[in-house]
Protein backbone atom coordinates (compact mmCIF):
# COMPACT_ATOMS: atom_id res chain seq x y z
CA UNK A 1 0.00 0.00 0.00
CA UNK A 2 1.19 3.57 -0.75
CA UNK A 3 0.96 7.22 -0.22
CA UNK A 4 -1.61 8.77 -2.24
CA UNK A 5 -0.97 12.19 -3.46
CA UNK A 6 -4.26 14.55 -3.24
CA UNK A 7 -4.05 15.25 -6.56
CA UNK A 8 -3.66 11.06 -7.37
CA UNK A 9 -7.10 10.92 -5.51
CA UNK A 10 -8.61 13.20 -7.26
CA UNK A 11 -7.50 11.62 -10.10
CA UNK A 12 -8.61 8.34 -9.11
CA UNK A 13 -12.22 10.10 -8.33
CA UNK A 14 -12.40 11.11 -11.91
CA UNK A 15 -11.33 7.49 -13.33
CA UNK A 16 -13.98 6.21 -12.10
CA UNK A 17 -16.64 8.44 -13.68
CA UNK A 18 -17.86 7.85 -17.41
CA UNK A 19 -17.90 10.92 -19.70
CA UNK A 20 -21.74 12.14 -18.95
CA UNK A 21 -20.74 12.07 -15.15
CA UNK A 22 -17.83 14.16 -15.52
CA UNK A 23 -19.35 16.78 -17.88
CA UNK A 24 -21.99 17.52 -15.07
CA UNK A 25 -19.81 17.49 -12.73
CA UNK A 26 -17.57 20.27 -14.87
CA UNK A 27 -20.84 22.00 -15.07
CA UNK A 28 -22.07 21.56 -11.24
CA UNK A 29 -18.18 23.34 -10.76
CA UNK A 30 -18.25 25.94 -12.91
CA UNK A 31 -22.03 27.11 -11.80
CA UNK A 32 -21.37 26.14 -8.14
CA UNK A 33 -23.98 26.73 -6.42
CA UNK A 34 -25.78 25.15 -9.28
CA UNK A 35 -29.44 24.60 -9.61
CA UNK A 36 -30.58 21.38 -8.91
CA UNK A 37 -33.57 21.03 -11.06
CA UNK A 38 -31.17 22.81 -14.24
CA UNK A 39 -28.76 20.18 -13.71
CA UNK A 40 -30.87 17.40 -13.39
CA UNK A 41 -32.72 18.36 -16.86
CA UNK A 42 -29.65 18.45 -18.66
CA UNK A 43 -28.10 15.86 -17.17
CA UNK A 44 -31.34 13.47 -15.91
CA UNK A 45 -31.46 11.75 -12.21
CA UNK A 46 -29.14 9.13 -12.74
CA UNK A 47 -26.16 11.29 -13.58
CA UNK A 48 -26.44 13.57 -10.46
CA UNK A 49 -27.78 10.66 -8.10
CA UNK A 50 -24.53 8.68 -9.27
CA UNK A 51 -22.40 11.79 -8.09
CA UNK A 52 -24.34 12.49 -4.93
CA UNK A 53 -23.68 8.67 -4.02
CA UNK A 54 -20.14 8.47 -4.65
CA UNK A 55 -19.81 11.95 -2.67
CA UNK A 56 -18.69 14.02 -5.26
CA UNK A 57 -21.12 16.28 -4.98
CA UNK A 58 -23.46 17.67 -2.17
CA UNK A 59 -26.80 19.22 -2.14
CA UNK A 60 -27.99 21.92 -0.33
CA UNK A 61 -31.76 22.29 -0.68
CA UNK A 62 -31.87 23.40 -4.52
CA UNK A 63 -27.96 23.76 -4.76
CA UNK A 64 -25.68 21.58 -5.97
CA UNK A 65 -21.87 22.20 -4.68
CA UNK A 66 -18.57 20.00 -5.50
CA UNK A 67 -17.64 18.62 -2.19
CA UNK A 68 -14.90 20.06 -1.76
CA UNK A 69 -13.46 23.59 -2.79
CA UNK A 70 -9.87 22.24 -3.49
CA UNK A 71 -11.43 19.42 -5.78
CA UNK A 72 -13.57 21.86 -7.49
CA UNK A 73 -10.44 23.87 -8.73
CA UNK A 74 -9.30 20.48 -9.54
CA UNK A 75 -12.11 19.54 -11.84
CA UNK A 76 -12.15 23.40 -13.44
CA UNK A 77 -8.35 23.33 -14.31
CA UNK A 78 -7.02 19.60 -13.80
CA UNK A 79 -4.67 21.22 -10.77
CA UNK A 80 -3.99 21.70 -7.23
CA UNK A 81 -2.26 23.68 -4.68
CA UNK A 82 0.53 22.68 -3.29
CA UNK A 83 0.09 20.96 0.05
CA UNK A 84 1.31 23.87 1.98
CA UNK A 85 -1.85 25.87 0.00
CA UNK A 86 -4.40 23.31 1.90
CA UNK A 87 -6.48 22.92 4.81
CA UNK A 88 -7.78 20.11 6.66
CA UNK A 89 -11.93 19.47 5.66
CA UNK A 90 -12.37 18.72 8.96
CA UNK A 91 -11.90 20.80 12.51
CA UNK A 92 -8.71 20.43 14.46
CA UNK A 93 -10.32 18.43 17.10
CA UNK A 94 -12.53 15.84 14.85
CA UNK A 95 -9.01 15.55 13.34
CA UNK A 96 -7.06 14.40 16.65
CA UNK A 97 -9.33 12.11 17.02
CA UNK A 98 -9.46 9.98 14.41
CA UNK A 99 -5.82 10.63 14.43
CA UNK A 100 -5.69 9.05 17.63
CA UNK A 101 -7.88 6.21 17.00
CA UNK A 102 -6.01 5.57 13.73
CA UNK A 103 -2.29 5.28 15.87
CA UNK A 104 -3.71 3.12 18.49
CA UNK A 105 -4.89 0.57 15.70
CA UNK A 106 -2.09 1.12 12.72
CA UNK A 107 -4.80 0.06 10.49
CA UNK A 108 -8.33 0.49 9.90
CA UNK A 109 -11.45 0.79 7.41
CA UNK A 110 -13.26 4.29 6.55
CA UNK A 111 -15.92 2.31 8.41
CA UNK A 112 -14.30 1.76 11.65
CA UNK A 113 -13.21 5.34 11.49
CA UNK A 114 -16.63 6.66 11.06
CA UNK A 115 -18.06 4.13 13.72
CA UNK A 116 -15.60 5.50 16.58
CA UNK A 117 -15.90 9.30 15.96
CA UNK A 118 -19.68 8.95 14.73
CA UNK A 119 -19.59 10.56 11.70
CA UNK A 120 -20.99 9.87 8.14
CA UNK A 121 -19.06 7.69 5.47
CA UNK A 122 -18.10 11.11 3.65
CA UNK A 123 -16.98 12.67 6.41
CA UNK A 124 -14.68 9.84 7.26
CA UNK A 125 -13.77 9.71 3.43
CA UNK A 126 -12.72 13.46 3.71
CA UNK A 127 -11.09 12.84 7.40
CA UNK A 128 -8.71 10.20 4.96
CA UNK A 129 -7.80 12.83 2.49
CA UNK A 130 -6.78 15.05 5.24
CA UNK A 131 -4.70 12.70 7.19
CA UNK A 132 -3.38 11.70 3.75
CA UNK A 133 -2.72 15.34 2.68
CA UNK A 134 -1.11 16.16 5.85
CA UNK A 135 1.53 13.02 5.95
CA UNK A 136 0.24 11.02 8.99
CA UNK A 137 -1.53 8.10 6.84
CA UNK A 138 -1.47 5.40 3.45
CA UNK A 139 -4.75 5.09 2.08
CA UNK A 140 -6.27 2.35 -0.56
CA UNK A 141 -9.18 3.62 -2.33
CA UNK A 142 -10.01 -0.10 -3.72
CA UNK A 143 -10.15 -1.56 -0.17
CA UNK A 144 -11.50 1.64 1.67
CA UNK A 145 -8.70 1.47 4.36
CA UNK A 146 -6.21 3.40 6.33
CA UNK A 147 -2.77 2.78 7.49
CA UNK A 148 -0.51 4.84 10.13
CA UNK A 149 2.87 5.96 8.81
CA UNK A 150 4.27 7.32 12.08
CA UNK A 151 4.62 5.19 15.22
CA UNK A 152 4.32 6.91 18.02
CA UNK A 153 2.12 10.28 19.05
CA UNK A 154 5.39 12.44 18.94
CA UNK A 155 6.34 12.24 15.43
CA UNK A 156 2.95 12.50 14.33
CA UNK A 157 3.29 15.76 16.27
CA UNK A 158 6.32 16.96 14.47
CA UNK A 159 5.00 16.13 11.13
CA UNK A 160 1.77 18.06 11.26
CA UNK A 161 3.75 21.38 13.60
CA UNK A 162 6.07 20.88 10.15
CA UNK A 163 2.91 21.02 7.68
CA UNK A 164 1.50 23.90 9.12
CA UNK A 165 4.85 25.75 9.84
CA UNK A 166 5.65 25.50 6.06
CA UNK A 167 2.56 26.82 4.96
CA UNK A 168 2.77 29.18 2.88
CA UNK A 169 -0.31 31.60 4.84
CA UNK A 170 1.92 30.81 7.99
CA UNK A 171 5.11 32.17 6.46
CA UNK A 172 3.62 35.10 4.50
CA UNK A 173 2.26 35.93 8.30
CA UNK A 174 5.73 35.51 9.55
CA UNK A 175 7.43 37.60 7.06
CA UNK A 176 4.74 40.31 7.44
CA UNK A 177 4.09 40.26 11.25
CA UNK A 178 7.67 38.94 12.88
CA UNK A 179 8.21 35.99 14.73
CA UNK A 180 6.55 37.00 17.66
CA UNK A 181 4.15 39.88 15.79
CA UNK A 182 0.45 40.45 16.49
CA UNK A 183 -2.45 40.45 13.99
CA UNK A 184 -6.41 40.48 14.26
CA UNK A 185 -8.90 37.99 11.94
CA UNK A 186 -8.68 41.33 9.82
CA UNK A 187 -5.06 41.13 9.26
CA UNK A 188 -5.23 37.18 7.91
CA UNK A 189 -8.37 37.60 6.38
CA UNK A 190 -6.69 40.02 3.73
CA UNK A 191 -3.48 38.18 3.94
CA UNK A 192 -5.02 34.81 2.55
CA UNK A 193 -6.93 36.82 0.14
CA UNK A 194 -3.97 38.50 -1.13
CA UNK A 195 -1.99 35.09 -1.08
CA UNK A 196 -4.43 32.93 -2.96
CA UNK A 197 -6.68 35.48 -4.60
CA UNK A 198 -5.21 34.21 -7.90
CA UNK A 199 -7.25 30.97 -7.50
CA UNK A 200 -10.78 30.58 -8.75
CA UNK A 201 -11.97 30.79 -4.77
CA UNK A 202 -14.67 33.54 -4.15
CA UNK A 203 -13.75 35.87 -1.61
CA UNK A 204 -16.25 34.12 0.98
CA UNK A 205 -14.35 30.92 0.30
CA UNK A 206 -11.23 32.67 1.28
CA UNK A 207 -12.44 34.49 4.11
CA UNK A 208 -13.59 30.39 5.61
CA UNK A 209 -10.67 29.12 4.77
CA UNK A 210 -8.75 31.86 6.53
CA UNK A 211 -11.11 31.01 9.64
CA UNK A 212 -10.06 27.53 9.47
CA UNK A 213 -6.45 28.41 9.07
CA UNK A 214 -6.31 30.07 12.02
CA UNK A 215 -7.76 27.45 14.24
CA UNK A 216 -5.50 25.15 12.98
CA UNK A 217 -2.85 27.39 13.60
CA UNK A 218 -3.62 27.97 16.96
CA UNK A 219 -4.07 23.71 17.50
CA UNK A 220 -0.46 22.86 16.51
CA UNK A 221 0.60 25.88 18.74
CA UNK A 222 2.08 28.05 16.15
CA UNK A 223 -0.44 31.25 17.36
CA UNK A 224 -1.80 31.95 20.46
CA UNK A 225 -4.53 34.33 21.53
CA UNK A 226 -3.61 37.64 23.13
CA UNK A 227 -7.16 39.02 23.88
CA UNK A 228 -9.02 39.61 21.06
CA UNK A 229 -5.86 39.58 18.35
CA UNK A 230 -3.17 36.93 18.59
CA UNK A 231 -0.03 36.45 18.82
CA UNK A 232 2.56 34.41 16.52
CA UNK A 233 4.31 31.62 19.08
CA UNK A 234 8.02 31.58 17.99
CA UNK A 235 8.53 28.84 20.93
CA UNK A 236 5.12 26.28 20.13
CA UNK A 237 5.11 23.62 22.64
CA UNK A 238 1.87 21.89 21.46
CA UNK A 239 1.99 18.55 24.32
CA UNK A 240 -0.77 16.17 24.52
CA UNK A 241 -2.56 15.97 20.97
CA UNK A 242 -5.31 15.01 22.76
CA UNK A 243 -5.31 17.92 25.57
CA UNK A 244 -5.24 20.38 22.57
CA UNK A 245 -7.82 18.52 20.67
CA UNK A 246 -10.34 18.77 24.05
CA UNK A 247 -8.98 22.60 24.75
CA UNK A 248 -10.35 23.79 21.31
CA UNK A 249 -13.04 21.80 21.52
CA UNK A 250 -14.59 23.60 24.58
CA UNK A 251 -13.49 26.79 23.09
CA UNK A 252 -15.51 26.44 19.83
Amino acid sequence: MRSLSIQELFKKDIEKLVQSDFACMQQIAAEAPAEFFKIVNAYGDDVVNRLLDNRLVIRSGPRLSIYWDIFRDYVLTEKVPTYRQLHPQLNFPKYVAGLLYLLQEREISYSALANELAIGKGTADNLVRDLVMIGHAEANRRSETVKAIHSDREEAELTLRSFFSSHIVFRRLVNDVGAEGRFSDELLKALVKRVLGSSSFSGPVLENYAQKLLRWFLGVGLIKQDVRDYLVNNNPAMGSLAEVGNRLRRAE
